[in-house]
């Protein structure tokens, strides 16, 4: 059999519900492959054209919704292999490809419940709730040294606002940047500055160091204007994953509520919200230590690549996961929700802070795990329907209100 024609066959089957998960794991990968760029576009054209997929009046502007599906396909797949690093390609190509299944066939997602065996693939977003909530973008306020505040979600690019030698610009891909002009500013490290991102909200930026910082929802960052003296300190409230720029006379620190991490010029995701038990401090490339400080001591551990650090609010110790799920971790970075065997509570908390939503438990609360992949540009609509495909858990939505029942 020929590989289009494998690919065909086990697309069909993973529709129609019979795939085994290795075979899925097979057919991501394929649609992540350069080479068959012109199935994909094939494939597409089928899967519109079928009338379980479109209406009649979809059909009948099937080429614009071709163009508009390919392009959305292709770009994120190309946006998704520019930007992150090469370690994390080949994940990153899965989860758009996963992403491209999604949008050709309409916020499908293929789901596993607790014994990993397939409950749910491609389902229809069925609207039969009285509201719906967006999904979040990128939203964010800058307060400055003087206590002045920009929402920079409102404002046009170019420069901003100065402070001492560092000058703070929007660029047209919406991110913050600080430059430095001239030598620093001696007293830069004095004028220390705040990005907030609200929950429904996502930022990055570019320290006045080089590094870049991606801050996810609930979030906040405080660093100073400029970077001085002989080290670099910023503090961390939520999520964020780092890239730090090299520079070994100024080491890098991330403080939280609990812990301080020190960087040796790296990859990391650091969640620390107030709202988790857990503090997860997750390395992707090169090295950092992690300190947690006691009353009367401190203890410490470093991290080699791939392992995970966590720190409990009521524990006085550092636990260490050799094999963190990094691709899970950092998948929020990447646009995408990707759960594996994850409590529907941490589902949720995910949900929450994304969608700007508060969550209600009505009864027991649902004892089941999710194990799938959806985009978070989705609608929360489409991503409850296709949790609820999977069983477990009923979902509602009234005003900004999610209420999670047991099935």
């Amino acid at each position: 059999m020929k590989k289009q024609d494998q690919i065909r066959e086990i697309l069909t089957r993973y529709i129609n519900n019979q795939c085994s998960p290795q075979e899925v794991k097979w057919l991501l990968g394929q649609f992540g492959a350069a080479q068959n760029e012109g199935l994909l576009r094939e494939l597409i054209q089928e899967k519109l054209q079928e009338p379980a997929n479109m209406s009649p009046a979809e059909q009948a502007d099937a080429g614009e919704m071709f163009d508009r599906v390919y392009n959305r396909v292709t770009s994120q797949i190309q946006a998704e292999d520019a930007r992150i690093i090469p370690l994390r390609k080949q994940i990153i190509k899965r989860i758009a490809a996963a992403a491209a299944i999604v949008i050709m066939l309409g916020a499908g997602l293929y789901l596993y419940r607790n014994s990993g065996k397939p409950v749910a693939t491609v389902a229809k977003a069925v609207k039969k709730y009285s509201n719906d909530i967006a999904p979040g973008g990128n939203k964010a306020t800058l307060t400055l040294a003087d206590g002045s505040t920009i929402v920079l979600n409102n404002t046009g690019t170019g420069v901003l606002a100065s402070q001492g030698n560092s000058v703070i610009r929007k660029t047209r891909e919406g991110q913050l940047v600080y430059n430095l002009t001239g030598a620093a500013a001696k007293a830069g490290g004095n004028a220390i500055n705040t990005i907030t991102t609200p929950r429904g909200g996502q930022y990055q930026l570019i320290l006045p160091d080089g590094t870049n910082v991606w801050l996810n929802a609930a979030s906040s960052l405080k660093f100073p204007a400029a970077f001085t003296g002989s080290e670099r300190r910023v503090q961390l409230t939520g999520e964020a994953y780092f890239e730090v720029a090299h520079n070994e006379r100024m080491p890098f620190y991330v403080e939280t509520n609990h812990t301080e991490v020190r960087v040796f010029g790296t990859h990391f995701n650091i969640m620390a919200y107030p709202d988790e038990q857990m503090q997860e401090t997750t390395l992707l490339q090169g090295s950092v230590k992690v300190s947690m400080r006691t009353a009367g001591s401190e203890i410490s551990k470093m991290l080699v690549p791939g392992q995970q650090a966590r720190t409990s609010k009521n524990a006085s110790r550092i636990d260490i996961i050799p094999h963190a799920d990094t691709e899970s971790i950092i998948a929020w970075k990447s646009g995408v929700f990707l759960f594996d065997n994850t409590p529907i509570d941490k589902v949720m908390q995910q949900v929450k802070r994304w969608y700007d939503a508060d969550v209600i438990y009505q009864g027991d609360k649902p004892d089941v795990t999710f194990t799938g992949m959806v985009p978070r540009s989705n609608y929360v609509s489409e991503l409850l329907n296709l949790l609820e495909s999977a069983g477990g858990a009923n979902f509602d939505i009234k005003g900004n209100k999610i209420i999670v029942k047991k099935k």
